[in-house]
């Protein structure tokens, strides 16, 4: 139920938006119905993408008003407006091993906190994730497949059969979590 949307920014025209840091997001308005709605989303997409190409990712789960209709029924070629990218939930060094857990929805900050980290150093990086239905699967399964020093854990669960997190999976999974940033 969730959906992954492209934002192509106008550099000529935007001039409050330059760059952002893995793991900001950014508040995005649109009007629906005649009335301005806004919603804050997690920037999907690195720094260093949206540098190349100029172009935003967020993550959208098919819930709210200002979701819904994004996922539903906005446009290729709709203008919506976004604010400075805000948060201090980063990775601020990637000097150290890293240890990241997510679940649900909560993983679109992460994706790109993961990328930069694997793409800019060779500490080991790990990520338990809990989802009924995974987002971003297959972005993580590729990045595991590429990084050596990337261990993936996806702990799917069911309202039959719910996974909780526990100090026994944290050890089994990353027994050095109290090292990890």
């Amino acid at each position: 139920d969730m959906v992954k949307i492209t934002l192509s920014t106008n550099h000529f025209l935007n001039r409050t938006f330059k760059t952002y840091q893995a793991g900001q997001y950014i508040i995005l308005t649109t009007t629906i119905a005649g009335v301005r709605q806004q919603r804050a989303y997690s920037l999907v997409s690195t720094p260093e993408q949206y540098a190349k190409d100029g172009k935003l990712v967020i993550g959208v789960k098919r819930q709210g008003r200002v979701s819904n209709y994004l996922a539903k029924q906005a446009k290729i070629g709709d203008v919506l407006e976004i604010t400075p990218a805000s948060g201090s939930f980063v990775l601020n060094s990637t000097a150290n091993p890293s240890l990241f857990i997510s679940a649900g929805s909560g993983i679109t900050p992460i994706v790109p906190m993961i990328q930069n980290a694997l793409e800019s150093s060779k500490q080991p990086v790990t990520l338990i994730y809990y989802s009924r239905d995974p987002a971003f699967r297959k972005e993580l399964e590729t990045l595991a497949a590429k990084h050596s020093h990337f261990s993936l854990n996806i702990i799917v669960d069911s309202a039959e059969k719910p996974a909780y997190f526990d100090i026994e999976t944290l050890d089994r999974l990353c027994p050095d979590a109290e090292k990890r940033d």
